[in-house]
């Protein structure tokens, strides 16, 4: 900090919180999976377009910390969620979200796994 300048504090809190939210992102993504796959695909596209606008309009918030942080995680976890019904799931911040394998799944038992552990049935989830 220099003489005269005033800091946020906002870039420093923001560096430590984008691991925190990294680790915890994972457990809120497997947490969303079963809501999100009993939603029909017409539903599904438009939470993934609700959570697109959120990120874009308080991406900020959820990287440096701020009043819309925690809805701003919760719709980034619901929307990768969404993305993980899709065939080849998602790849988000190095993590791969997917409920069925697939080639080149980094994870090729992880798409069942996750099925399993979110009690989503595979068979005819691309169907609605």
């Amino acid at each position: 900090m220099t003489r005269g300048h005033r800091s946020s504090g906002r870039a420093e809190r923001g560096s430590g919180d984008s691991a925190l939210l990294a680790a915890m992102l994972p457990t809120a993504v497997l947490t969303a999976l079963p809501e999100v796959a009993g939603l029909t695909t017409r539903e599904r596209r438009a939470l993934a377009e609700r959570s697109a606008d959120a990120l874009t309009a308080h991406g900020d918030d959820l990287v440096y910390g701020g009043r819309d942080c925690a809805p701003t995680f919760a719709a980034l976890a619901r929307g990768l969620a969404a993305a993980a019904l899709q065939p080849g799931g998602v790849t988000y911040a190095g993590h791969h979200f997917c409920v069925r394998p697939h080639r080149d799944c980094p994870h090729p038992k992880a798409g069942l796994f996750h099925a399993r552990l979110c009690g989503v049935d595979v068979i005819g989830v691309f169907d609605t």
